[in-house]
């Protein structure tokens, strides 16, 4: 089958079970777009590695993974304060994951590697805001859910996809075996794996809940 074409039918294909997950949850709002693409995200390849554009580091990334974390926390920050999520709740709640999250910020003072030290601190505190998201959603159980199918939905289709007739994206190969490693939609073989447990384990969990009829 052509490359072309496989992409093609990949996609149509994604779109459906997309839909299909819809109808699974109608009670999530749009919103959750925004801690799925996180998701998705953080599940995949930097955006700077998909269109092979040069980073500063490994650690710091580039400049596009920076604008696209800026704008994905900005658009999570917007969602909060439009429902008017209660943060003094939320905090008091929560308060050693806040404490957590200012040692983290403090421990920058005196990191050998600052700016950088920094960078992840806001990745961190990123996905406290997006957690957040998933919190003021109407079910956070059934949101969290959904981000979980949406994500099994996308990331593995495609890394088979990828592996099968894009193999410049989804296999790497050893520097020195040279030993041929499958990576899909992420950055090495570990990440692949990952993926694929974490997406059995949530597959296997749901259909076990169903066959017991719990739907709340």
């Amino acid at each position: 089958m052509p490359p072309p074409l496989a992409l093609a039918l990949c996609s149509i294909f994604v779109v459906f079970l997309l839909r299909l997950e819809r109808k699974q949850a109608p009670d999530v709002t749009r919103a959750l777009w925004i801690p799925t693409i996180w998701m998705l995200y953080i599940g995949s390849k930097p955006l700077g590695a998909w269109l092979q554009q040069p980073s500063e580091s490994l650690e710091a990334g580039s400049p596009l993974d920076r604008l696209f974390l800026i704008i994905l926390m900005s658009a999570a920050l917007i969602v909060l304060f439009k429902r008017g999520f209660d943060w003094a709740g939320t905090i008091r709640e929560n308060a050693w994951l806040v404490l957590l999250i200012m040692f983290m910020l403090i421990s920058v003072v005196w990191s050998d590697i600052p700016g950088i030290s920094f960078k992840r601190w806001i990745k961190e505190f990123q996905a406290v805001l997006i957690a957040f998201v998933v919190l003021s959603e109407p079910s956070a159980r059934r949101a969290m859910e959904s981000i979980l199918r949406r994500t099994t939905y996308v990331l593995i289709p495609f890394s088979l996809l990828l592996i099968k007739y894009f193999p410049i994206y989804g296999v790497e190969y050893g520097r020195w075996s040279g030993s041929r490693y499958w990576i899909g939609v992420t950055l090495q073989k570990n990440g692949l794996a990952r993926l694929c447990i974490i997406s059995a384990v949530f597959l296997i969990w749901s259909l076990l809940r169903r066959w017991k009829g719990d739907s709340a």
